[in-house]
Order: structure tokens, then sequence, then C-alpha cells
């Protein structure tokens, strides 16, 4: 017998917080990256007390406006 299966999470919304680790497996790279831009001003970002979230909709907007590419950031 099988393991049984996790259920799969619900859709993102437009209006979504996600959090670090969301955003780093979204984009494929290590949590202390989005952390490091997020501390640089560079990734749009909430900051609730000691917490950073990151509205669906804004890092959305933020990839097609093609991230840090555009702004001429490396």
């Amino acid at each position: 017998m099988s393991a049984p299966s996790t259920p799969a999470p619900p859709p993102l919304t437009a209006g979504q917080l996600l959090t670090a680790d969301q955003l780093s497996e979204r984009w494929q790279v290590p949590k202390s990256q989005i952390y490091r831009l997020t501390r640089a001003g560079s990734l749009p970002s909430v900051k609730l007390g000691k917490y950073y979230r990151y509205r669906l909709d804004a890092i959305e907007e933020f990839e097609r406006e093609g991230g840090l590419a555009s702004k001429g950031e490396r």
C-alpha cells in the first residue's frame, strides 16, 4: 500500500501574502537570496512586526516588469 498523499495547497489569489519560503520555491532560489533582496529594498514587501511577507499581485507585477533586470541591478 502507498502512503496517503498530501492534498495540494489551495491556489494563490491576487491579494494573498507569500512567505519567503513560498517565494523562494516559486523562483527556485535559496531563501537567503529572498531576504538579501528584501533587505536591499529590491523586492516589494510588507513588514509585519519582525516578519516579511510578499503580496502575490506585487510579485507578479515585479516579474512582468522584468524583476531586477529592468532596474539595471544584478
